[in-house]
């Protein structure tokens, strides 16, 4: 990277924090192997540690990854222990951490023993910073894209790319060092022997990566390759542009269902275009497709679109508090409404006239998840069993009453498009509107003339 990054918040200093030196635990060893000296503990993760350490006999400073003794128990977690080293080994680039030995010492503690990064990991930096500039992000990912592709051409797909696997060095706002990219311990190390070794590490039905950043396929079981990661990548994009993941939930499961279901809410509608500009938001759900055809072919692809890109992005942000995609949603607008009835009492008033007029519908509406699917396969009028619908209404509606009038309507298919913690709609105007514009998407609506409103007239 040649040059400096320019603020990441209007008028803050570009900086990336020194990363936080803890105690070292009690129950690991002074030394390691009789060579390495612990001096302190730089992270812990679910299976292992890392810790800085002073490597006698080169004279020089090391991290050392050091797996679990109860993990190195375990043969698929010691099997990915070792599988990092493996992965690591192969790739030679500035943005891969150097893995120098590897090995076990007398005590029966695994490690690996890696170049040390002077910096912090973009999980942190997000969490002490908050959200960054687009031209930032855009260099980052651009950084990543490329390690990416040295290591997809060794055959070597990530398959857990996050923030808090993305490490900044000191300086990197001011073009200094490059985005490092670490734990391989979930890669796909693709070859022919390699197949059958990794699916006995992974398991048939196990769940490899972090749901947050998991791409459909991937949460699916339908196989992985290189454009996974891309899809991960926009994920961390996202993140790193809105301070918010792009789906999120109580759960794994719930999160799961977002990456495979849903749609995220565009960059340029959330943050706003002039601090992502259309294009980057483009940019980024195309990274998300469901179908890994829709993304870039590869990551060269990608980083070239990115840095065509960057000429035009802004080097700094506003500052102000960005909603979450859950918020953005509850609080748009409906379309076709004029904008003072989106107000939540306008929204109340107009969900209590259609539950007066169409008490069916909204009935349909809440039960819609326990209800099984709406089976809306007439017979032909030919059929014995056809008998005409009857499309009469017991009162002519009122023209204040409904939103759209019935004659007007053209209902598609409203199962499952409310989900079942919307029950009561009537007591809560949030989910009134929520519910109301998911029934605006799914329904089949012609376009209105809706006259403007005009509160002295009412």
């Amino acid at each position: 990277m040649s040059d400096a990054i320019t603020p990441i918040v209007t008028g803050g200093p570009p900086t990336v924090s020194k990363p936080k030196r803890r105690p070292v635990p009690k129950h690991l060893p002074g030394h390691i192997a009789g060579r390495y000296r612990v001096l302190s503990l730089l992270g812990r993760g679910g299976t292992g540690e890392v810790v800085e350490a002073y490597d006698l006999l080169e004279d020089r400073l090391v991290a050392l990854k050091i797996l679990k003794r109860e993990s190195a128990r375990n043969s698929a977690r010691l099997g990915r222990f070792l599988r990092e080293a493996r992965a690591m080994g192969r790739i030679d680039h500035p943005g891969i951490v150097r893995v120098h030995d590897t090995g076990v010492d007398k005590s029966g503690l695994y490690f690996l023993v890696m170049d040390i990064v002077q910096g912090v990991s973009l999980s942190q930096h997000i969490a002490e910073h908050g959200r960054m500039s687009a031209l930032a992000v855009a260099q980052l990912a651009a950084e990543v894209c490329e390690v990416m592709q040295v290591a997809h051409n060794m055959k070597v797909h990530h398959r857990d790319l996050k923030p808090s696997n993305l490490l900044m060095p000191h300086g990197w706002f001011e073009g200094q060092g490059q985005i490092s990219v670490v734990d391989f311990g979930t890669a796909k190390i693709a070859s022919n022997t390699a197949s059958v070794y990794t699916r006995k590490l992974t398991g048939q039905n196990e769940l490899i990566g972090t749901p947050q950043y998991m791409p459909p396929e991937q949460a699916s079981n339908k196989g992985t390759d290189e454009r996974s990661d891309l899809y991960s990548l926009g994920c961390i994009m996202y993140q790193a542009l809105s301070g918010h993941l792009p789906f999120d939930g109580p759960n794994h499961f719930s999160i799961i269902v977002g990456h495979m279901e849903r749609s995220p809410v565009a960059l340029d509608q959330l943050v706003g275009p002039e601090e992502v500009p259309p294009a980057l938001s483009d940019f980024v759900a195309r990274l998300m497709a469901k179908n890994p055809n829709d993304r870039p072919i590869n990551a060269a692809a990608a980083e070239a679109e990115i840095r065509q890109l960057m000429d035009i992005l802004p080097a700094t942000i506003s500052g102000r508090a960005v909603p979450t995609p859950a918020e953005f949603r509850a609080n748009r607008p409906i379309p076709g409404l004029p904008s003072v009835m989106n107000a939540p009492d306008h929204i109340a008033a107009t969900a209590a006239a259609i539950a007066v007029e169409f008490p069916q519908d909204l009935e349909d509406l809440e039960d819609a998840a326990t209800r099984p699917a709406m089976n809306l396969d007439f017979p032909p009028p030919s059929s014995p069993s056809f008998t005409e619908p009857d499309l009469s209404f017991a009162e002519p509606p009122q023209p204040t009453a409904a939103l759209i009038a019935p004659d007007e309507m053209a209902l598609g298919p409203m199962d499952a498009t409310v989900p079942a913690t919307k029950r009561n709609l009537f007591t809560e105007p949030t989910l009134i509107k929520q519910s109301l514009d998911e029934v605006l998407e799914h329904a089949e609506i012609p376009s209105l003339d809706i006259p403007s409103y005009d509160p002295a007239s009412h």
